[in-house]
């Protein structure tokens, strides 16, 4: 894949059109669209269904980041964060 922590942290910001810090499904479809990424809409869905951990109708940057770094530890996940918000 080649991205790293920050890039995808960048990428979820920019398509967080509303900046209330979550993807809504229709955020979340952008992001395949700006990519190039071609699958149908049920596909889609059922994607946004797996990152949507606490099933809210929304994924947090939390839930994006878990999905897309799964090896990453809690506590490492909670620092990473940590660090963006305070730059």
């Amino acid at each position: 894949w080649g991205f790293t922590f920050d890039d995808v942290y960048q990428l979820f910001s920019f398509f967080d059109e509303d900046r209330n810090g979550v993807l809504n499904l229709e955020e979340f479809c952008q992001i395949f669209k700006y990519l190039g990424i071609s699958m149908p809409q049920e596909r889609i869905s059922d994607l946004f269904d797996a990152f949507d951990y606490d099933f809210s109708g929304t994924i947090s940057q939390r839930e994006f980041l878990r999905m897309l770094f799964p090896g990453f530890a809690e506590c490492q996940l909670n620092a990473m964060m940590d660090s963006e918000e305070e730059e």
